[in-house]
């Protein structure tokens, strides 16, 4: 009877204890719902707000009026600084939530209050009025939709706009077939109306919407190839007209921008696809392959039926590959544009930016903790240096000259030395600007087509540019209406919007001047140690290149043939 018992009541009590396992699990059931819930919210929160970042891009249409030597209700793009200066005022204004802020703060732009783009030194404020008179030139701040961009037919051809190698293809028998190249439409009205506020290559990517997948198209070598010789049978592949190669920091965005201001000119500005071609990309390949790649990156670039001339600025690591340029473009003029070694060492390693971003003293810094721990040499390999803080505007918060180069590392035995033992920031960076600035005297010694160009310039760089380098080296002639929007670009800041404050009677002495004044003791012992040399040759070269151009261009065109 036990036994049966037993066997009528065990059924029931295990029913009755799986219960609340059968509660337990559909509690973790209903978590494992909610955790995803949770996820998938977040990922739309996330994506919204890229969605409104995206958005936010677009900056009302303003018109500015530029004047020679003076700024006139000028206005800019938003800084992230900026942008939160406006949205507060809007919120003081009664706006709260984020749509708010931003609906108001467009009102306050657009009414004149507040401003949305960099702050105007305390020293630039009020400073309205040209002080010479002159002719007043409009000039537009306009950023627009990309379907505005169509709509108002303001983008030109598909230009190339990055070479990739994905990772798939490392491995392809034919070496042409490791590499994509991506195109975009871009708009070089934006440009050209106003340089100083798309100063890069990828300023102008931006503000031509090509940063959105959408508006990319992709081919491999044979179709770009294709592609780049129906557009030379249309006759829209303009020639490169001139390569711009400097040290950084020297006025060559203050060139390009010049250049940029030629309704006739595209000045393309460290361009990733040509920089990339006559650098890193492809570096193991055979001389034939890499010299046919540079051509097509250049060739893709210079598509346009508008254009007549196009320029491109270039990285200072490019000036190592001379050669490479020279046979895949032996007719087209180059220039080095160089400055007073302690100029561009004080523009470089202090930048006006603030004491955490570049701390200094005279002392070597132990172990070089500047340079990034794992940047690429140019050779592919690896350096295995402490890394810096990565701050500042730099790639990895380091200025160019301290970007590492295996021909710098070489020259200072880096690969021989100890932690100890490791350059100062001071000492590597001169070494930076010796190695490209003799890279440069050899190319250009016995060349015609390339020319040093100094930044100390008499009157200034800007009236050298205009009036000798355009017309007599690049053989390019500027009407007036051209040769008046140069000059009022040229008072500009290279980098933003505002005027130029003209000091000296035109002259930029008073800021070679002043760095000259805050250099301390090991910066200029190591630049007088470096590249006092190398710059003074390069001095000496330009003087008399000026001297022979003059002569053999006078009265016959550019290098004495008409262009």
């Amino acid at each position: 009877g036990g036994n049966h018992v037993h066997m009528m009541v065990s059924p029931r009590s295990v029913q009755r204890r799986k219960a609340p396992a059968s509660k337990k699990g559909k509690s973790s059931w209903f978590l494992f719902l909610l955790l995803i819930a949770s996820v998938f919210g977040w990922w739309c929160s996330v994506l919204l707000n890229c969605w409104e970042i995206l958005d936010d891009r677009r900056v009302h249409t303003q018109s500015v009026v530029g004047v020679v030597g003076g700024r006139k209700d000028e206005r800019d793009f938003p800084g992230k600084y900026e942008t939160t200066r406006v949205h507060s005022a809007a919120g003081n204004e009664g706006a709260h939530s984020l749509d708010q802020k931003k609906s108001k703060a467009r009102a306050l732009v657009e009414n004149g209050i507040g401003q949305m783009g960099p702050k105007p030194p305390p020293h630039k404020k009020g400073r309205k009025e040209v002080e010479e008179g002159g002719r007043k030139i409009p000039l537009m701040n306009q950023r627009f939709k990309r379907a505005e961009l169509e709509e108002k037919g303001m983008l030109g051809e598909w230009i190339l706009y990055r070479i990739n190698e994905p990772a798939t293809k490392k491995n392809v028998p034919r070496i042409q077939d490791r590499f994509e190249f991506q195109f975009c439409q871009v708009a070089h009205f934006l440009h050209t109306e106003q340089p100083y506020s798309l100063a890069f290559f990828k300023d102008l990517i931006s503000a031509s919407g090509c940063y959105n997948q959408r508006t990319h198209k992709k081919m491999n070598w044979d179709q770009a190839e294709k592609y780049l010789e129906s557009q030379r049978a249309m006759n829209k592949v303009v020639p490169p007209t001139g390569f711009l190669h400097h040290e950084a920091r020297c006025g060559s965005t203050l060139v390009t921008n010049i250049l940029a201001s030629n309704p006739r000119a595209i000045a393309y500005s460290e361009p990733p696809a040509v920089v990339n071609a006559g650098g890193k990309v492809c570096r193991d390949c055979p001389r034939e392959i890499r010299v046919r790649l540079l051509q097509l990156a250049v060739g893709l670039m210079g598509l346009s039926a508008k254009h007549d001339y196009v320029f491109f600025k270039l990285m200072p690591s490019n000036m190592l590959e001379a050669d490479l340029f020279k046979e895949a473009f032996p007719t087209t003029p180059y220039i080095w544009i160089h400055r007073d070694p302690v100029g561009v060492m004080m523009s470089q390693l202090k930048v006006e930016r603030p004491p955490d971003h570049n701390a200094f003293n005279d002392q070597s810094l132990p172990g070089m903790p500047m340079l990034q721990a794992g940047a690429r040499h140019r050779g592919g390999k690896r350096g295995g240096l402490p890394a810096p803080p990565s701050k500042g505007g730099n790639v990895g918060g380091l200025p160019p000259c301290l970007r590492r180069l295996k021909e710098v590392d070489d020259s200072l035995g880096i690969a021989l030395k100890s932690k100890e033992e490791m350059p100062s920031r001071e000492e590597y960076c001169a070494e930076y600007l010796a190695v490209t600035s003799r890279a440069a005297v050899e190319a250009m010694a016995t060349d015609p087509l390339g020319m040093p160009v100094a930044y100390e310039q008499e009157p200034d760089l800007a009236t050298h540019v205009i009036d000798f380098l355009l017309p007599m080296f690049f053989g390019v002639q500027l009407d007036e209406d051209a040769r008046q929007r140069a000059v009022v670009v040229s008072r500009s800041y290279s980098k933003g919007s505002r005027f130029r404050r003209v000091e000296d009677g035109g002259s930029y002495a008073g800021d070679v001047a002043k760095k000259r004044d805050a250099a301390w003791p090991n910066l200029v012992a190591e630049a007088g140690e470096h590249t006092r040399g190398v710059y003074e040759r390069l001095v000496a070269m330009e003087r008399e290149k000026v001297v022979a151009l003059r002569q053999l261009s006078a009265g016959r065109g550019w290098l004495g043939q008409p262009r």
